[in-house]
Order: structure tokens, then sequence, then C-alpha cells
């Protein structure tokens, strides 16, 4: 068993974004970073754009990563993913959802 609490953990967020925002979305994310860093003192590195993690049938994911201490590894994840969902509304840039539609059978 081991006791991850003292060491420095890796923490990163996934976002899926629409195909036709991909360069805008990168753009954006990478002149954030640096700003994102001196708001969020408890990353210890980053954080930092590691670029296209997937593609997907709704868009395309892209990858952010950090470095914090294990006691807030999920609230960096949770405060990396707020900055990003307020920079993208900023940017108006979507994060791609899968979609449902629902076909009105009354007729």
């Amino acid at each position: 068993m081991i006791n991850l609490s003292h060491d420095v953990s890796l923490f990163y967020v996934d976002v899926k974004i629409k195909h036709e925002d991909f360069k805008r979305a990168e753009e954006a994310i990478n002149a954030s970073l640096e700003s994102w860093a001196e708001a969020m003192p408890h990353f210890l590195y980053g954080p930092k754009y590691v670029g296209v993690s997937d593609f997907t049938d709704n868009g395309i994911q892209l990858k952010v990563v950090g470095k914090c201490s294990e006691d807030v590894r999920f609230q960096s994840e949770r405060d990396l993913r707020r900055a990003i969902k307020v920079l993208f509304d900023e940017h108006k840039i979507d994060i791609a959802l899968p979609k449902v539609f629902i076909e009105d059978v009354k007729k």
C-alpha cells in the first residue's frame, strides 16, 4: 500500500469541443495558462495545455495537466474545469455534448 497524501500528484482535465472551435480553443487556453497559474497558487506546476487527447463523435478532446499536492488534487481539477468553462463562455466556444433529438409522434 502506498500513501500518496504527501506526494505531488498529477491532475488533468479533458474537455471536448466542437471541431470548428478547435483553433480558437487552443489559442484561448494557451493565452490563459499563466493567469490561471497565478490565480490558483495550489498548482505546483502548470497548468499546461498538452494537446489533443482524442477524437470523438461529438468533437475533439483537449487535455490540460498540472501538478499539485495530493490533498488538493480534486479541488484543482474542479477549479481548472471552472476556469475553462468561463473562458469558453467568454469566447463563445461550445463544449461538445451529445445531443438527443425527440421527435413529436403526435401527428
